[in-house]
């Protein structure tokens, strides 16, 4: 993941300096090895993860592959956007907020029965039910 960072930070400005230079020969370049996206996005945390609210509502979140995520209370749609893996962190950023700093989670991996917490950045944990 962060290779492929570094590589779509570093291309303009590689670009940039051969424009500049006013090079008439094609410029020959190493390509670095980049992860799939399958792996550095979602093949560990995808899935569906349900909770009881204190209300007595269900609360699910389904995180696909893709990096979309969907939040649903008693399944009523109430929140998308995206999601991604940051330092062993899953980080959601809603959509249509612009400029907002994703909100990053530490997550455990599922016990015996599919149960994983979640713990927020101030320190307020929650146990979701994980199912395929």
């Amino acid at each position: 993941m962060k290779k492929l960072i570094f590589a779509a930070a570093a291309l303009p400005l590689a670009l940039a300096a051969c424009a500049d230079e006013g090079v008439d020969e094609p410029v020959e370049a190493e390509i670095a090895e980049l992860e799939p996206a399958g792996e550095a996005i979602g093949a560990t945390y995808a899935g569906t993860y349900t909770s009881e609210g204190t209300d007595g509502a269900t609360l699910t979140t389904t995180l696909t592959e893709d990096g979309i995520f969907t939040d649903y209370i008693d399944g009523e749609v109430v929140r998308t956007g995206t999601w991604s893996t940051v330092e062993d962190n899953v980080c959601f950023t809603e959509e249509g907020a612009l400029d907002a700093d994703p909100l990053c989670y530490e997550v455990t991996d599922p016990d015996a029965e599919g149960n994983v917490e979640w713990t927020s950045p101030d320190g307020e944990t929650a146990t979701m039910t994980r199912s395929e």
